[in-house]
């Protein structure tokens, strides 16, 4: 760099530097993934090894800014007397929900606060298909000191009508008042007239997230493990945002400005260190026929990234930082018989990320793909003597109801065959 100041750990890695930027932490938590799915029946799923049909995972509102998120996740145990060195496979789906506060008590002409209450609508999910299915689960660890900050909550709405200096009004702060339910909400303007209780603010559309599992094989690949997995492992998750502005209030700590004035290093913030970035492509390919079979056809390359990490013995401190989502395939598949028309079975795909502990030796990517991995799908091994992550194809969901586009042919979907994918591991110091 050409000015300003540098400085470094005791392993030679940067730390603080003019052009570094430092990884705010809105929100954290812990969850435990579960199938969003359902397979068609109690009765019948080819593919089952045990657990409920019903969707089960529940969703985490994305905090601020849905466009400035960024989101890290890595496996914890829990307890190191159960569960071994167990391979486990996530997903992530975004979905849409609509927080409305709504005054408890009249505004105050000339102040910027307004006290509220604050409510969710049932989740969905985007982009998928009735085919697929869906899952309404609840919403955990919905925050409103943080999911709503930055919203604008007086341009459309009611609250509009208060006529706050600043238009549109957003919400700069949240906090917790004596009363249960009720919060102080400031914005970035002043009333200039005054509203009475039980007013609306406009609503504030927000971004959730789904961590699941492939569909009714739990947390670990092979379920036959059954409830060690929920009693020996969980899921962290952070959500964070790149920021060159000082928002602490704490009144303590370490803050290192740039020469333009903004924030370079703040102690009350993280570093997340970029380890390693692997790229390649990680979706399943249509087939020209789906007579008879499923509508994928082998690749070449396996659709499998992955990385070791450097430090095998920390491998609990690092986490993949979310660039893949979504559904990626759909293809259907005949009846139990493997006979085309008759009773045909739809099964979809999403973006997977496999973590191997030191001690797993492979990232059972074949599983991870359900019914496509004896096909498609390559397990990756890395020996016991590493730990990494991986990303491949991840199943999603079992259905009878498959749309026939004429007598014979039955929807076929790749959606995303052609993206680049980018797995990325790193530490938070």
């Amino acid at each position: 760099m050409a000015y300003g100041i540098t400085v470094k750990n005791n392993s030679g890695r940067t730390t603080i530097d003019e052009t570094s930027r430092q990884v705010q932490v809105i929100k954290s938590g812990s969850i435990y993934p579960k199938p969003i799915a359902k397979a068609y029946s109690s009765s019948f799923n080819p593919f089952r090894f045990g657990g409920s049909q019903n969707p089960q995972a529940n969703c985490v509102i994305v905090p601020g800014d849905n466009d400035e998120s960024i989101l890290f996740f890595r496996p914890r145990k829990t307890n190191n007397s159960v569960g071994g060195s167990q391979i486990l496979h996530v997903g992530v789906q975004y979905g849409t929900t609509t927080i409305q506060w709504t005054s408890t008590s009249a505004t105050t002409v000339g102040t910027n606060f307004v006290y509220a209450s604050y409510t969710t609508s049932t989740p969905v999910m985007q982009g998928v298909q009735s085919y697929i299915g869906n899952s309404y689960a609840g919403i955990i660890n919905d925050d409103p000191t943080v999911d709503t900050i930055g919203s604008v909550v007086g341009y459309y709405g009611n609250w509009a009508s208060g006529n706050t200096v600043n238009t549109p009004a957003r919400i700069v702060k949240v906090e917790t008042t004596s009363t249960s339910g009720v919060y102080k909400v400031t914005l970035d303007g002043t009333w200039t007239s005054s509203l009475s209780s039980g007013t609306q603010a406009s609503s504030i559309s927000k971004n959730v997230v789904w961590f699941y599992t492939p569909n009714d094989s739990g947390f670990v690949a092979n379920a036959n493990y059954g409830t060690t997995a929920q009693s020996a492992w969980t899921l962290d998750y952070k959500f964070g945002k790149l920021t060159e502005e000082a928002e602490e209030t704490s009144g303590y700590g370490l803050e290192v400005y740039k020469s333009d004035g903004k924030l370079a290093f703040s102690s009350n913030r993280v570093n997340f260190q970029i380890e390693s970035i692997t790229t390649g492509l990680t979706d399943l390919q249509a087939h020209a026929s789906s007579t008879g079979s499923y509508a994928y056809s082998a690749s070449t390359p396996s659709p499998v990234i992955h990385a070791t990490v450097d430090d095998t013995s920390n491998y609990a401190d690092y986490y993949v930082m979310l660039t893949g989502s979504g559904n990626t395939a759909a293809f259907v598949k005949g009846n139990n018989n493997n006979g085309a028309g008759s009773y045909p079975h739809a099964f979809s795909w999403g973006v997977g990320y496999a973590f191997c502990p030191v001690g797993g030796g492979d990232f059972m990517n074949a599983t991870m793909a359900g019914p496509a991995g004896g096909d498609q799908v390559d397990t990756v091994s890395i020996g016991s003597s590493n730990g990494g992550m991986s990303m491949s194809p991840i199943y999603q969901s079992l259905n009878q109801s498959a749309p026939q586009i004429n007598q014979y042919a039955y929807v076929q979907d790749t959606w995303a065959v052609e993206a680049t994918r980018s797995l990325v591991i790193g530490k938070f110091v």
